[in-house]
């Protein structure tokens, strides 16, 4: 991957000492004139609020906190946690619409539930803990050791801090220690350890940067300038968080590509946009650096991959069924200067419930909050072809109406990416914007996934993302400095055609000298073709997921979905596999991600030393 090294506001020379309002100046959403909450999002919080108000929350017991240790399961301690979060800050919003004191004790006893809490770490994340790595007891994040921070933590400290804002005089007339504590855990748990310690997603001394950057950096940001009155730590916060932010740009490449996927969008350049009007918002619009052409390229990342409707060419940990925030997708649009960006976002923000979405992402539905719903839309043209050679991605379109034609992306990059599944040369192919060649998406986020058997499941093989295997031999992940990555790709946009050696994505056994895939569309057909050379004569093995039940015709031709048709060398032999989970850790659900009870494979055989395999569909 080619980092682009741009520091947005290093190159600016953008400083937080002096550029920092106090906590009693500083104004939520500086950019809108008179932010007030929409009627239709206030009926719809307030629809949602019942199921609340009902909602008991659950005790979080040690057995609780240790199950993901005992069993591998992350779910049952995370559904107890993200209940009282969810009660506090949605509970937070029906208030402040409706400002009858309905909500206050409710919101109260969920608020506290999080104060008594000894962490605010996940279990799953408390190997990152510098002092008691990998215990199944919750390290206290109150003493006066540096405490760890990770992503709840961070979303955690946004929850309470938006409560203590918008809703400290009620609290406090149930008691003033409320909002102390608040105040107290804000700082001890999130804005101390940012100001003071330095953490592997932070960028620092060279660690690869994720997420988790952007992600925690806004929330604590949000957090900190919310509660911390100490003008000297506001400036200190600030300075850390655009260090934290320019180590996140720098480790882009310039066209913006998001090596995590377009479900990481909202989470990566998403939060980055959070950031940055977080940051407008603590400055009163002195510092602001929308207009840099990374910070534009990152926003339109999520416009190109997206097929039709909610269907997206997903690569590693990305699902293929996705809905982005469409309010902070048109601001982001707007404000950095991209009208296909705004024109998307605009389509995707109809109807109140924008508004509502994941917790840890505070500001951004706060501020969605406060904006008019869209209700007429106009859908954009999307554009025809795009090559982001950061990551090696190509995407190609027969028409700019996404819901008409043939649609082409195939990826090279390496198998050591973030989130990754081993997928160089992976293919995805739409028609009319429906799925023919699919990337499988994920299963479920546990212990395993993230331990020794990645690996051994399915959907994480590049069998099963449409690339072959030699005598059985599938593509490794990258280890011991290999990246395992393709090379000498070239990409000619004006004729839609794509082509790269990928042949460093398998191991030495496979015995692969080189291999070549060339991806072409043209009106109304797409050609994949392979040019293999191997060591010796093996077993080869070419693969195609496929989204619909193949159904063989003739010799030499197979029918896939929407009535496409693939063709392939006659000679090959012909072989459809269903896919289905079978190992117990497998778990991809095929409803949710694919609208589909299974999905199948169309595999092509031959024995040989060299081969080109020549793949039509029309």
């Amino acid at each position: 991957m080619a980092r682009s090294e741009i520091r947005v506001f290093a190159k600016n020379g953008f400083l937080a000492k002096g550029n920092v309002l106090p906590l009693d100046e500083m104004k939520l959403f500086v950019d809108m004139k008179e932010p007030k909450i929409a009627p239709e999002r206030g009926q719809f919080v307030l629809s949602k609020a019942e199921g609340y108000m009902n909602l008991e929350l659950k005790l979080m017991p040690l057995s609780l906190y240790r199950d993901r240790f005992l069993t591998g399961v992350r779910s049952r301690f995370e559904a107890a946690y993200n209940e009282r979060r969810d009660t506090a800050f949605y509970l937070t919003l029906a208030e402040m619409y409706e400002r009858q004191g309905k909500y206050i004790e409710k919101i109260a006893d969920a608020v506290w539930a999080m104060l008594e809490e000894t962490s605010w770490a996940l279990p799953a994340h408390q190997d990152r803990s510098p002092t008691n790595p990998f215990s199944e007891i919750p390290e206290s994040q109150d003493n006066d050791i540096i405490a760890s921070l990770e992503l709840q933590t961070s979303q955690t400290c946004a929850t309470l801090a938006t409560v203590r804002f918008l809703l400290g005089d009620e609290l406090d007339k149930i008691s003033p220690m409320i909002c102390k504590r608040i105040d107290r855990l804000v700082y001890l748990r999130g804005v101390r350890p940012f100001v003071s310690g330095y953490y592997s997603w932070s960028g620092e001394h060279s660690v690869r940067v994720s997420n988790w950057c952007t992600n925690i950096t806004s929330n604590i940001l949000y957090a900190g300038a919310l509660t911390v009155r100490d003008m000297e730590m506001r400036e200190l916060l600030l300075a850390k968080a655009m260090h934290y932010l320019d180590n996140f740009t720098a480790s882009y490449p310039e066209d913006g590509c998001c090596a995590e996927g377009p479900a990481y969008w909202g989470a990566a350049p998403g939060n980055l946009f959070d950031a940055l009007e977080i940051i407008e918002d603590m400055t009163g619009g002195k510092i602001t650096v929308y207009g840099e052409e990374i910070i534009r390229n990152m926003g339109n990342f999520v416009v190109d991959m997206n097929v039709d409707g909610d269907w997206y060419a997903c690569f590693a940990d990305s699902g293929s069924k996705l809905h982005h925030s469409g309010d902070v997708v048109e601001r982001y649009g707007r404000k950095c200067g991209s009208p296909a960006l705004e024109a998307f976002g605009h389509m995707n923000a109809v109807g109140a419930e924008n508004c509502y979405y994941f917790y840890g992402m505070c500001y951004r539905i706060l501020k969605n909050y406060h904006t008019p719903v869209v209700k007429e839309i106009t859908k954009p043209k999307a554009r025809t072809s795009v090559w982001m050679g950061g990551h090696q991605i190509a995407v190609f379109r027969e028409s700019e109406d996404t819901s008409k034609g043939l649609f082409l992306a195939t990826k090279g990059g390496t198998n050591s990416e973030p989130g990754n599944h081993n997928d160089v040369g992976c293919l995805v192919i739409f028609s009319n914007g429906k799925p023919v060649v699919v990337d499988p998406s994920i299963g479920t986020y546990d212990n395993e996934y993230f331990g020794r058997l990645r690996y051994e499941r399915w959907y994480t093989n590049a069998s099963y993302h449409s690339c072959p295997t030699f005598d059985g031999i599938d593509q490794e992940c990258g280890r011991d400095g290999d990246p395992h990555a393709s090379k000498n790709e070239v990409c000619d946009v004006d004729n839609k055609t794509v082509s790269m050696d990928i042949s460093g994505a398998y191991p030495k056994d496979a015995g692969v000298i080189s291999l070549v895939r060339t991806s072409h569309l043209e009106a109304g057909r797409i050609t994949v073709t392979d040019e293999v050379k191997l060591d010796r004569e093996r077993e080869m093995e070419f693969h195609l997921t496929s989204h619909a039940e193949p159904k063989p015709l003739e010799e030499g031709r197979v029918e896939l979905a929407d009535g496409r048709v693939l063709s392939y060398n006659p000679e090959l032999e012909l072989v459809i596999e269903k896919i289905v989970n079978t190992k117990p850790f497998e778990d991809l659900n095929f409803k949710s991600k694919w609208d589909t009870d299974c999905l199948w494979r169309v595999c092509l055989k031959v024995r040989a030393k060299e081969y080109t395999c020549a793949l039509t569909l029309e």
